[in-house]
């Protein structure tokens, strides 16, 4: 995969190393992309307008309805990271960004979390910080990522590991695409439970579809076989994708239930099955 360097443009008023920060978090979603260079504007007291290089990686699909990894490697340059150095005796540094990003238009919440790691004693200071992103659209889309407003939450650590917390909000200069996605539909796990009853002769049958992303929606198809005989077929429609049918049992024997979703227009189908005596 190939990354693309941008530029980071912070201004005044919070804290150095923090805008930094905000700029590698505006950086990221994950895999293929083709993201053009961008600054940011940031607030940092004092020093005015500085430039960051960052690299960043767009996940080149995104599972409908779940979220889209990101990451960002987002660099400090060394005249700004002596600054942080001298008067904060920073050593250490960890950070939260939030993102109000957008896909295709719509909102694409980003959240990205810098683990607290040493910082080198001299020279640049890389940060990378890794988390995922909200990206709506239906399975078959190609969906174009842009920065929009971000909020820096920057922890910085001295020797003595005392932490010095700094809120930097930080807004694009002008477009900032970051990159596009593909969404691809969610998978689906089927489930199902039977429950017979001795007395009334009726299996009560509970189907649940789980997914990794969009909602299952639209109907189950519910079986009761004997062998290979089918003695109920039955379409239910899933709430809160769970399905749930009870079935007269005729006679005694073993019995299978066979729950069978078909998907949808995000989601895959999927199957599965559950035997059970009836006495």
């Amino acid at each position: 995969m190939s990354l693309r360097k941008r530029s980071v443009r912070t201004i005044a008023a919070g804290s150095i190393l923090g805008l930094t920060a905000g700029t590698a978090a505006v950086v990221g979603l994950a895999t293929p992309a083709s993201a053009e260079a961008g600054n940011f504007n940031c607030e940092v007291p004092i020093l005015g307008a500085q430039t960051f290089p960052a690299e960043i990686d767009v996940a080149g699909t995104t599972v409908a309805g779940g979220n889209t990894p990101v990451t960002a490697t987002f660099t400090i340059p060394d005249g700004l990271a002596d600054t942080m150095r001298g008067l904060l005796n920073t050593k250490e540094i960890a950070g939260k960004v939030t993102a109000a990003n957008t896909g295709g238009g719509k909102a694409a919440p980003t959240t990205l979390t810098i683990k607290r790691a040493e910082i080198p004693t001299d020279g640049d200071v890389p940060l990378a910080a890794k988390g995922t992103a909200q990206v709506a659209g239906s399975a078959g889309k190609t969906v174009a990522l842009a920065a929009g407003d971000h909020n820096l939450a920057m922890t910085f650590y001295n020797a003595a590991g005392e932490a010095s917390p700094f809120e930097i909000p930080c807004t694009p200069d002008g477009d900032f695409a970051i990159g596009s996605t593909k969404i691809v539909k969610a998978t689906s796990k089927a489930k199902v439970g039977v429950k017979y009853a001795k007395k009334s002769k009726k299996a009560a049958i509970t189907a649940k579809v789980a997914t990794n992303g969009a909602p299952a929606t639209g109907k189950v198809q519910i079986l009761v076989k004997k062998g290979k005989k089918t003695v109920s077929k039955k379409m239910v429609a899933l709430k809160k994708q769970t399905a749930k049918v009870t079935v007269k049992i005729k006679k005694k024997g073993k019995y299978t239930a066979v729950a069978t979703y078909k998907g949808n227009a995000n989601v895959k189908g999927s199957s599965a099955k559950k035997a059970f005596t009836a006495r």
